[in-house]
């Protein structure tokens, strides 16, 4: 099993190495030379470099050579090689995908403000986006991973597709279950903070 972590960020590349000391086959992909941290990734794409017609096929060359060469897909902060058919591609052809967020793009401010009046979003985040951006996810993966159960809470009102998983030394774990088709409907997976010890329900 390969696992493919991208496209941005610090725990693309924290995430893979850990994998990979757990005996996962796992590669981190950083797509845009903005990425703060994009000199930790295994590969450094840097599509936003090319012009935007030749952007778009080299982000089309990438996904399909990736399509060949991984199994497993995880999108962190739910952002995946393009926004209109790149998901259904792959759920077609059997791919297991795991969507990883950890704010605005999944949290409904009316929600969060019942319990935390300070709490805010960004404001390219309105609540009819994050609907429609979580159903485009929800229509063809069926795993995601958020860091607290507002997030989550957040999800189990728009889809099904739900998640929890907290700690990156068991990380690992979650795509074992999803290889071995150990879940086969709508999970919420967290750990426990005292014990290194996962506990899932189904």
């Amino acid at each position: 099993m390969k696992v493919l972590h991208m496209p941005s960020g610090s725990d693309i590349s924290m995430l893979a190495k850990q994998m990979r000391a757990l005996g996962v086959d796992a590669t981190s992909a950083s797509f845009s030379s903005k990425d703060l941290y994009g000199y930790r990734a295994d590969r450094n794409l840097n599509v936003d470099q090319f012009p935007p017609e030749e952007k778009k096929a080299k982000i089309e060359q990438i996904f399909q050579e990736a399509m060949n060469e991984f199994d497993v897909f995880h999108f962190h902060f739910g952002k995946t090689f393009n926004s209109k058919s790149d998901i259904a591609i792959l759920k077609s052809k059997g791919k297991k995908m795991v969507a990883h967020h950890r704010g605005s793009e999944v949290r409904l401010l009316s929600l969060a403000q019942k319990n935390n009046r300070f709490a805010s979003i960004k404001s390219k985040w309105p609540e009819e986006t994050v609907h429609k951006y979580v159903r485009r996810l929800s229509a063809s993966i069926d795993h995601a991973i958020v860091p607290d159960y507002e997030m989550l809470l957040t999800l189990s009102l728009i889809t099904n597709m739900c998640t929890s998983f907290c700690a990156p030394s068991t990380y690992h774990r979650i795509h074992r279950f999803i290889r071995k088709k150990r879940i086969n409907r709508s999970s919420f997976m967290h750990l426990r903070t005292t014990k290194l010890k996962a506990h899932h329900s189904f």
